[in-house]
């Protein structure tokens, strides 16, 4: 397993494609290949064309997030013929047997939609108005907005599973909360750059 990593932090180093992606977009590679890897036995082999593979299609997502406007049909249509491209060449690299390990861990794994939905209103409605704020003085990209919703929404489950703690009457230390702010900061910086979260962190200056 640790040589199939290095693989993949290998073509992730030296791919030119590779190269167009930030580091908050590398790090969702690596963090899905590396999932392909445990639930479908990946070799060294499959895991240099799967790594190439997912590179393109988060090249692609960027290509399509500055086409489509987010929500509507034309969007839903795009994001499901994209799906269906990049997985009929995921397809040719395995074999059937560990294509059906991936189908079905993936019916077992809770989706985006699912993801943002145990969310309650008023958590989402400050969500949305903070990533408007952000695009608004940050200039954000579509893709962007994506990648910044999806830290915020995770940073929100992570405080609702330290409020649950705490609310139990469990003692939370003040460097808990520092580290988690400080690894939100840093998937931010890696979706934006430093420039664009400086002028956010400067905003009230």
């Amino acid at each position: 397993m640790k040589n199939l990593l290095v693989a993949l932090c290998l073509v992730l180093s030296t791919s030119a494609f590779a190269q167009e992606l930030n580091n908050w977009q590398k790090q969702k590679v690596e963090k899905e290949v590396t999932q392909m890897t445990e639930v479908m036995g990946l070799s060294e082999k499959q895991v240099k064309k799967i790594t190439k593979i997912k590179t393109a299609q988060v090249i692609d997502s960027q290509e399509i997030g500055k086409t489509v406007t987010k929500g509507t049909p034309e969007a839903k249509k795009a994001w499901q013929e994209q799906g269906k491209k990049f997985d009929a060449q995921v397809k040719k690299v395995v074999s059937d047997d560990q294509w059906k390990k991936w189908t079905s861990c993936n019916q077992k794994k809770p989706t985006k939609t699912a993801k943002k939905s145990s969310l309650n209103e008023k958590q989402s409605k400050k969500i949305e108005a903070q990533v408007k704020e952000m695009t608004e003085i940050m200039s954000l990209t579509k893709q962007q907005q994506i990648d910044v919703t999806e830290i915020l929404i995770e940073r929100q489950q992570q405080n609702s599973k330290l409020y649950a703690r705490k609310k139990n009457g469990e003692t939370i230390d003040k460097e808990v909360y520092t580290a988690l702010s400080k690894e939100t900061n840093d998937k931010l910086v890696a979706a934006t750059s430093k420039n664009q979260m400086n002028r956010w962190w400067g905003r009230n200056k």
